[in-house]
């Protein structure tokens, strides 16, 4: 009796469990996707933020826009979700783009706040007043979650003021019609999906995350003083590099990197282009370090040596007299036997 009613709140328990996460709304500021790891899924596109799993709480949030609550950067804690430049405009309205996106190719599984990203099988043309080719290799498409359209204008804005930018639009397929971005495809991988960066030496690994480090803070640091925007979003999996092993030595080395992720909260305007270097390499330092926690604390560390514990040293020295014993026994019967 005890062991059946146990048995009944257990399930009990469960079901409640799946409902109330079946009715969690699916917004950012309400829940949180874990990261999905290389060993998961080796497209370097697939990228989500790096965030806690399970129910996200404010603490959670406030982790993640502390760093933002700075005098030089253009932020509101209050609307921090709908604040963004182009937040709400009519950018994917204008343009049909179906027959330009027919032969697209699955590039990854929807995201956060997507629906999949694609590449194509064939060059993209763009005509009017801004008439370009690009070649298919250098041409990504996003489509986008319905409830994001909103939002995913600020991202429009954003590549179109970081040059990115090609095309927005919409898409109808034989399910729905959805809002699409068309962008430039930028080359590189994150270091975890990178082979010669996996497998070398943690002293290799350090000197490639601090090159990247530093590109990434001079980088950051002009955009400032040019374009009046911070990207603040540049975790481990939003910094794409590409790196080159020397044949004879095996070292590698930092080719180029290119930071990805243009979309909401990632990109905020500053209040001004003159922000004073060491002020912003403090910010800079502090939110490197929480974006990048994970991936130093586990890959550039070395690791110590398994303790083994007292029983099985025990053995291995027995083990070892009994090797031992049995050398000294060949050896003399060897010599007998001379």
């Amino acid at each position: 009796m005890i062991f059946r009613d146990i048995f009944l709140q257990l399930v009990l328990g469960a079901c409640l469990c799946i409902q109330v996460a079946a009715n969690t709304p699916h917004d950012r500021s309400k829940i949180v996707t874990l990261r999905r790891s290389p060993s998961e899924d080796r497209n370097p596109e697939s990228l989500a933020r790096n965030r806690a799993p399970c129910v996200d709480t404010d603490e959670d949030d406030e982790e993640w826009f502390k760093e933002l609550e700075v005098p030089w950067i253009n932020y509101d804690r209050k609307d921090r979700w709908t604040s963004c430049v182009g937040y709400g405009d009519p950018v994917f309205s204008a343009k049909n783009l179906t027959s330009k996106l027919t032969e697209r190719v699955r590039f990854s599984l929807k995201g956060n706040h997507n629906k999949g990203i694609y590449t194509l099988r064939s060059e993209y043309k763009v005509s009017g007043a801004n008439a370009r080719t690009y070649p298919k290799e250098t041409v990504i498409v996003k489509f986008i979650d319905k409830a994001n359209e909103p939002r995913a204008a600020c991202e429009v804005r954003a590549l179109e003021r970081f040059g990115f930018f090609i095309e927005a639009g919409r898409v109808t397929t034989e399910k729905d019609e959805y809002a699409v971005i068309v962008k430039v495809k930028q080359s590189g991988a994150p270091l975890r999906f990178i082979d010669v960066w996996i497998n070398a030496p943690v002293a290799q690994k350090r000197a490639v995350v601090q090159d990247m480090k530093n590109r990434v803070h001079d980088e950051m640091y002009r955009w400032v003083t040019k374009l009046q925007l911070i990207h603040v979003d540049f975790s481990y999996n939003n910094v794409l590099g590409k790196i080159v092993e020397d044949k004879t030595t095996n070292d590698i080395r930092l080719e180029h990197i290119e930071i990805v992720d243009y979309g909401h909260p990632g990109i905020w305007p500053t209040k001004s282009k003159v922000i004073d270097k060491e002020i912003f390499t403090t910010w800079f330092e502090a939110r490197w370090n929480f974006l990048w926690k994970d991936l130093i604390e586990k890959d550039l560390i070395e690791k110590d040596p398994i303790e083994k514990d007292p029983i099985e040293k025990e053995l291995d020295n027995e083990e070892k007299g009994k090797e031992k014993r049995m050398q000294k026994r060949r050896l003399s019967l060897n010599q007998l036997a001379a």
